[in-house]
């Protein structure tokens, strides 16, 4: 039986195309109406951080598409994909700045 290892993964999770997103609509218009009105089209969606155990990188994705499937993700109104599939750092080192909720989350990219 192989070995499991820890894995971080990311899933995206949007809605269709063709399926109204209020949210969108809210952002572009608050984005429109601070001076940005060269925004044509604004989707929001989710990004889903996980750290699982499996024993590889394969079984790793597969069980996230599978959590995506069966409950992260809304099959009649989401699309989703796996972004990422990483072994996961040490607990000591979660917060990172390649997390979401590292340092530069909510600034500004550079």
């Amino acid at each position: 039986m192989p070995v499991a290892e820890e894995w971080r993964v990311v899933a995206e999770v949007w809605l269709r195309r063709g399926v109204l997103d209020p949210q969108g609509q809210a952002v572009r218009g608050a984005l429109r109406a601070l001076g940005y009105e060269g925004v044509r089209d604004v989707r929001v969606g989710k990004l889903v951080e996980l750290r699982l155990c499996a024993p590889g990188r394969d079984a790793a994705e597969g069980q996230v598409r599978a959590m995506c499937s069966r409950l992260l993700a809304n099959p009649v109104l989401e699309d989703f994909r796996v972004a990422a599939v990483e072994p996961a750092e040490d607990a000591s080192d979660a917060g990172s700045a390649g997390s979401p909720a590292g340092p530069s989350a909510g600034g500004e990219a550079g």
